[in-house]
Parts: structure tokens; C-alpha cells; sequence
């Protein structure tokens, strides 16, 4: 059976499986939870999907280029004083993705892009990939002498919600410590 749904699918299932049948308690993945607003905000500003690599606007045609050949212009640094700090052996455990995404975050909080991080190519930009889309997105920012209010909005959103999110709960992978460490990002509401 097809997961989906509280009526069908494996979940349920599984439910009916159990002597007698009873609730189950869901848990979804954080990380991929957080995925969802930033995909919502998305199509809200740049329109829906039009197949698994692309998009209808201007934002998620920008995206799916080359953006790594794209010069660096003079942009106007988003500053974020609370984004987390993990040390050296986090950073070490994380893929090429990942680190791109974290660099590209300190990168427009900072209002430089090193050299090395200008050539790097980030990952493909899928709909289903938001962890690369969000790099893809801080990296036509600071590509845009004059960036519109929709680009500002995705790539302050990325900066203040989605990578701190992201960060933490990847640091925090369990359970038990979401309630204490998910209430840090109740001040990027």
C-alpha cells in the first residue's frame, strides 16, 4: 500500500497489525518538516512547480542555471546574530551539500563570499531537494545587483528560519531533545 493518508497506507497498517488495534504515535522527520514553509514561501512568491526540476517564476528559473558562474555583486548583507555555531567536527560529518548551504548562510551574514565559495557548484535544485534550493537561493542573492522583494524575502527566510532550523535539529537528531532545543527558533518568529 501507498503511505499516505490517516486512512490507508502502511501506517495504518501497521495500526490494525497491532493485538488489539490502537493509536500510534507519528513522528516525522524534522529536518524534512522544516522543508515545508520554506516550500510554501517558495510558490508563494515565485509560482508552483512544472516538473521535478523546475519552476514557473523567474526566481526558480534563476535557480536551476548554472549559479556558480554567476559574479558576486555588491549585496547588502543579511545580518543574523543568533544563527547557530557548531564546532569543526559537526562541519566534518556533513556532505558537500550541507557544508555548501552552512558557507553560502555565513557567507550573506557576513557580506562576503569567499573565492573558493563563489566557484563552488551547489547541488541540482529540485522540488523535492530544499536543502539545496535554499543554497541555490542565497547564491542568485548575491548574484543581484538590485535583488526584488520576493528574492530578499526567500533569502532572509533561509538566513533567520529555515538554516538555524535545519542546523539544529541535525545537530539535535532526537527526539527528546526537540522541545529544548526547537524553542531557540521561537525568536526567528
Amino acid at each position: 500500500p501507498v503511505n499516505t493518508g490517516w486512512n490507508k497506507g502502511a501506517f495504518r497498517e501497521i495500526k490494525l497489525q497491532l493485538d488489539p488495534p490502537r493509536p500510534l504515535q507519528r513522528s516525522p522527520c524534522v529536518v524534512h518538516l522544516f522543508e515545508l514553509p520554506l516550500e510554501k514561501l517558495f510558490v508563494y512568491h515565485d509560482g508552483p512547480t512544472t516538473g521535478p526540476e523546475s519552476w514557473s517564476g523567474p526566481i526558480g528559473k534563476l535557480i536551476v542555471g548554472k549559479v556558480h558562474t554567476f559574479p558576486v555583486v555588491a549585496f547588502d548583507p543579511n545580518p543574523n546574530p543568533d544563527f547557530p555555531q557548531f564546532d569543526d567536527q559537526l562541519v566534518s560529518i556533513l556532505t558537500t551539500d550541507q557544508k555548501y548551504l552552512i558557507k553560502m548562510c555565513r557567507g550573506v551574514i557576513e557580506g562576503n563570499i569567499d573565492t573558493d565559495l563563489q566557484k563552488s557548484m551547489p547541488g541540482v535544485a529540485t522540488s523535492v531537494r530544499f536543502l539545496t534550493t535554499g543554497a541555490r537561493i542565497l547564491r542568485v542573492y548575491v548574484s543581484t545587483p538590485q535583488p526584488s522583494y520576493e528574492l530578499t524575502r526567500l533569502a532572509t527566510y533561509v538566513i533567520t528560519c529555515y538554516a538555524p532550523a535545519w542546523l539544529i535539529a541535525k545537530h539535535h537528531p532526537k527526539m527528546a531533545n526537540g522541545p529544548r532545543h526547537f524553542l531557540q527558533l521561537a525568536k526567528f518568529q
